[in-house]
């Protein structure tokens, strides 16, 4: 697995809906390519260094907000450790350890500052959540996240209201995970969300998430559906990456039929809590082994496809996991 966007989607991501929509509209849909995009640029300078080719990957490398490293606990001692694993000119990272030194020596904005303590306050109440063994102790945190819940969400809706969504510069690494939890405010979230990622200080995967968690969920329509590759995948759910064979077999498969349109990946279970626990993504290996193979299928097609997580319950005690691409 990719280490570096192991890391990267962990961070951008908590979740623990239950499940998601396919994709109708092409209204909603983000243009292929976002110029500005600091996950992109990300992926980009990762894919030129592997390529070996420096000027390119620096190329994007400097297109890549300050403030995004920044959000991701970077400091002027450990700045250089971002530039790990990219094949970069000394004078694109001398270059971005000036951009990045003016911006972590810039004071914090409030917005910046409020977003990043409900961010921790919604994180912590989340673990104990998680970790809490008896009744009265769960019942307890339950109605803490319940108040903490209802302020962050308050907060955020206002804001987003008067100012649109928040830069990184203003939180908006932070803001999107408190957003997951929104689900009252989701529908209404979307053109701002979308604005924000085409100008470059969102990302895509996280604006589909919140798309996919704004529409009620429907798994029928893709039993019918007739242009679409099914593989069963459910060897993830047992702690295994998939093979070199299997990842060739299902990236052959996505550039024999054509481009894709859509990625779901349905999980069947009997219990509706084994897949809220496997979209428990900061504490799933699982989860991260099927995102491994979700990241193949882009790079078989050479881009970004929206993607799904759909829950199916069955009446079979074994749980199973499958991939269906839709074309």
């Amino acid at each position: 697995m990719n280490c570096k966007l192991f890391i990267l989607c962990l961070l951008l991501t908590s979740c623990f809906n239950s499940s998601y929509a396919q994709i109708t509209n092409t209204n909603f849909l983000l243009p292929p390519f976002i110029e500005n995009s600091a996950i992109r640029n990300m992926e980009l300078a990762d894919s030129f260094s592997t390529a070996g080719d420096s000027i390119n990957a620096s190329r994007h490398f400097l297109k890549i907000d300050a403030y995004f490293f920044i959000s991701t606990n970077r400091t002027l001692e450990t700045i250089d450790s971002g530039f790990a694993g990219y094949l970069l000119t000394r004078q694109t990272k001398n270059e971005y350890k000036k951009v990045f030194t003016i911006a972590y020596q810039t004071e914090r904005t409030e917005a910046y500052q409020t977003f990043k303590v409900m961010l921790e306050e919604d994180q912590t109440t989340r673990r104990k959540l998680s970790w809490c063994k008896d009744s009265i102790s769960c019942t307890e945190l339950e109605q803490i996240m319940v108040r903490t819940d209802s302020f962050h969400f308050e907060y955020l809706y206002n804001y987003v209201k008067k100012n649109g969504w928040p830069t990184y510069e203003n939180g908006s690494f932070f803001a999107e995970i408190i957003a997951m939890h929104d689900a009252r405010h989701m529908q209404s979230y979307l053109p701002y969300i979308k604005r924000a990622v085409i100008a470059g200080y969102s990302s895509s995967r996280f604006y589909y998430n919140i798309l996919n968690r704004a529409k009620p969920s429907k798994v029928e329509h893709l039993r019918n559906h007739k242009n679409k590759l099914t593989f069963d995948v459910s060897y993830v759910l047992k702690g295994y990456e998939a093979t070199a064979a299997q990842i060739k077999e299902i990236q052959k498969a996505v550039v024999d039929c054509g481009p894709i349109k859509h990625q779901y990946f349905v999980y069947e279970s009997a219990d509706e809590k084994d897949y809220r626990k496997f979209m428990s993504m900061s504490e799933n290996l699982y989860y991260w082994l099927a995102w491994d193979i979700l990241v193949k299928i882009n790079d078989a097609q050479k881009s970004s496809v929206p993607y799904s997580f759909l829950y199916s319950e069955t009446t079979s005690k074994q749980n199973k996991l499958k991939v269906i691409l839709v074309y």
